[in-house]
């Protein structure tokens, strides 16, 4: 990779000082945003042979797992944190990966010679900088995106921010006689605490707004609280001002990064025909949408103005994807009849359908979760179960549509998960089970691993015991003798869940390790 543009030294910054949580954010994924391109009409890079940017990208979270799992893509990432940059640079020599740049850089720093790249990623930048670096930010996507590149730009937004700002004032007002950012994290939540015991909640609007902020704030970490909103800059927009101003430099809105959010069909239906009547365009629909729910965060794709975008959601695209869903029969048998309907249900969605052709589907996909599947296998599979193989080529041709619409439509309900490209992750357990050396990494360094999924994975200490021998050179038992001392001397206890099936004359940490296994699985961590 070439050598690209440093920065001075910014010792004294304040991410240094308190450091930004490095996560992986799935919603910033490059198979995520290559997905809603496709759905409109884009023929983006897909994954696997990219060149991503992402601004602010702190010790590398969202960056350094991407990297690893797509060794022939490259990327680079740029932040003012050295010590952040210290600890990315850190975790990068002991992985050793080769395809990513991580570089001390200001946004402004940021020019041609970066080259260009197919995604932008800035997740947590826009309202935290400047008027004029914000204006230099859409110009470096306007310059340095492909053709078809995607850029991925989060920003806080009205009308929600016009509520929440009221508690950012109070609470800038109250810690700016404190200098040290510990104290004014201290003293941030003790008003916010202050302000909760003593306003009223009963009949009282504005105490039950004050006390649900409070509550959401209460579960965030200090980081999120100091530089969200005691930040020096929070610039909140409203949705079609900031669309205007990418619009200036070249740039058109694609789509959020989460398709479900843009579905006016998820509200009421008097709701869904009365923004259909008073929006001219999706820009006003979008705009609308947020007043009705009084949004606060935004997580939104731009690309060149002048690519053909095409809304209709055609069920065509369906035939270029991948899907998967956890959806599962809500009844023990179904009936695959044409006309006869089914219900399928998880954790709070359910889908229902009369068509032979998606029952079965769905049947498909229960029964391969959590793997996720090209649309082509999905529907041979349907129409195998469902006796379809030998339909006409014009009921074929029409299944397919329908199949297609309905998968698009599950996606915007979140009832199917979509994707650009193959998985990751092995959907069973091997006879030599193995992570990414990131994940043993994580586990045994971290709260949390990051998964296939690019998605934070919390273990209990018994999994992350086992995650250690998990590289691919030993069997579940040799997996098992590693651990069985430790379990005989009692430090290190078997978990209670597994221990309510455990068969007569098992051996206990065998079967303790083929359950963490198992839930390694499941959590999207095992890899071939």
């Amino acid at each position: 990779m070439s050598e690209l543009p440093s920065k001075p030294n910014a010792s004294d910054y304040a991410y240094d000082v308190v450091p930004y949580q490095s996560w992986p954010f799935p919603q910033t994924h490059p198979d995520r945003l290559a997905v809603m391109a496709k759905l409109f009409g884009m023929k983006p890079t897909l994954i696997g042979r990219a060149r991503v940017l992402e601004i602010g990208c702190a010790a590398g979270g969202n960056l350094i797992p991407l990297a690893q799992t797509y060794p022939e893509s490259e990327f680079v990432g740029i932040d003012l944190s050295q010590k952040e940059l210290a600890e990315g640079h850190s975790t990068l020599k002991q992985l050793d990966i080769k395809n990513i740049q991580l570089q001390c850089a200001n946004i402004l720093d940021v020019d041609h010679r970066f080259g260009k790249f197919d995604y932008i990623i800035a997740h947590g930048v826009f309202s935290w900088v400047a008027n004029e670096v914000q204006e230099y930010l859409f110009r470096l996507c306007k310059s340095l995106l492909q053709p078809h590149g995607v850029a991925y730009i989060s920003f806080n937004t009205y009308p929600g921010w016009h509520m929440r700002g009221m508690i950012r004032s109070m609470l800038v007002y109250h810690t700016k006689q404190f200098t040290d950012p510990r104290e004014q994290i201290a003293q941030a939540r003790g008003l916010l605490r202050f302000l909760g015991d003593s306003v009223p909640t009963k009949d009282n609007p504005y105490g039950a707004y004050l006390q649900q902020e409070i509550d959401l704030f209460d579960q965030s970490d200090d980081s999120y609280l100091f530089h969200d909103l005691l930040a020096g800059i929070n610039e909140p927009t409203l949705f079609h001002e900031f669309v205007e101003r990418a619009e200036s430099h070249g740039l058109q809105y694609l789509a959020e990064s989460d398709l479900a959010s843009m579905a006016s069909c998820n509200f009421d239906k008097q709701v869904d025909e009365t923004l259909q009547r008073i929006s001219q365009d999706i820009i006003q629909i979008e705009q609308y949408m947020d007043f009705l729910r009084n949004r606060t965060f935004r997580q939104t794709l731009l690309c060149h103005r002048d690519v053909s975008l095409d809304r209709s959601l055609t069920p065509a695209v369906a035939a270029e994807l991948h899907f998967a869903s956890p959806v599962r029969a809500e009844s023990d048998s179904v009936d695959l009849i044409e006309g006869v309907r089914a219900r399928f249900v998880a954790s709070g969605i359910a889908v229902g359908s009369a068509s032979a052709i998606i029952k079965a589907a769905h049947v498909v996909l229960s029964e391969a979760w959590p793997e996720w599947l090209p649309f082509e296998t999905i529907f041979e599979r349907a129409a195998e179960l469902a006796s379809l193989q030998n339909a006409s080529s014009e009921e074929t041709s029409l299944m397919r549509m329908k199949l297609g619409e309905h998968l698009i439509r599950c996606f915007a309900s979140r009832a199917v998960d979509v994707h650009s490209s193959n998985p990751t992750f092995q959907a069973f357990v091997s006879q030599r089970p193995a992570m990414t050396p990131l994940a043993r990494l994580q586990a045994e360094t971290l709260g949390y691993v990051t998964n296939q999924k690019h998605e934070v994975a919390k273990l209990d200490e018994f999994c992350r015991a086992v995650t250690r021998w998990c590289d691919g050179s030993r069997t579940i038992d040799q997996i098992a003798d590693q651990l069985r001392d430790a379990v005989v001397k009692g430090t290190l206890a078997c978990p209670s869940r597994p221990m309510k099936t455990l068969p007569p004359d098992a051996n206990v940490t065998t079967h303790c390790v083929r359950w963490a296994i198992d839930q390694l699985r499941f959590a999207f961590l095992l890899i071939g």
